[in-house]
């Protein structure tokens, strides 16, 4: 029979609690190595790393100096090849576009004159001209009995036409009017005495 009124408490028995030095509780069923602070346990527990593949470093091949230099030559002789055409075409355009415009002859069924030319050369007794200007084999111009020094003319000789002026006096030959110089006469393909058109430049 048990007595009236509160029950008598029974005492409970204690589990047994290993406190660390961290405050952690641990159970008994712990072994004893791992019993500790949590900072030893972390050493002692490792985690397995992943493992790595190691590459193989390729090879690097090396260079020629020389071809190198020389590949570098090519490309400036190049670019300034280029550049040189490049001006020389601009150049070409530009004296073509700004070449003053012909006169037209009047009462002419191509708007020239006709005349008797021949080409001449300099000599060890001609070696300047009438007009004052040393007369060289690369001097261009033509030679006329009347004309004013310096007066441009348009000559045309074979589907040729060049822009020059007078740079002397003659010829003295009966029926031609016009000698023109070597240099002239190269660019037109003029040989011998042959029969030109020219007119005035404005």
């Amino acid at each position: 029979m048990e007595p009236l009124g509160a029950r008598a408490r029974r005492p409970r028995p204690r589990r047994r609690r290993c406190r660390t030095g961290g405050g952690a509780v641990l159970p008994l069923d712990v072994p004893q190595g791992l019993r500790g602070p949590r900072r030893r346990l972390a050493r002692r527990l490792r985690r397995a790393r992943a493992g790595r593949l190691r590459r193989r470093a390729p090879l690097r091949r090396r260079v020629n100096p020389t071809l190198v230099q020389r590949a570098v030559w090519l490309a400036a002789i190049t670019l300034v090849a280029a550049i040189a055409a490049l001006a020389i075409t601009r150049r070409d355009a530009g004296s073509h576009n700004n070449l003053p415009d012909a006169v037209a002859v009047p009462g002419t069924e191509n708007g020239y004159y006709t005349a008797k030319a021949a080409p001449y050369g300099p000599s060890a007794a001609h070696r300047r001209t009438a007009c004052g200007q040393p007369f060289l084999k690369s001097t261009e111009g033509v030679a006329h009995p009347v004309l004013p020094c310096g007066v441009r003319l348009y000559i045309r000789f074979q589907g040729k036409e060049v822009l020059t002026q007078v740079v002397d006096r003659g010829p003295n030959v009966p029926g031609r009017e016009f000698d023109i110089t070597k240099a002239l006469a190269d660019r037109l393909d003029l040989h011998g005495t042959q029969t030109i058109q020219w007119r005035f430049a404005k």
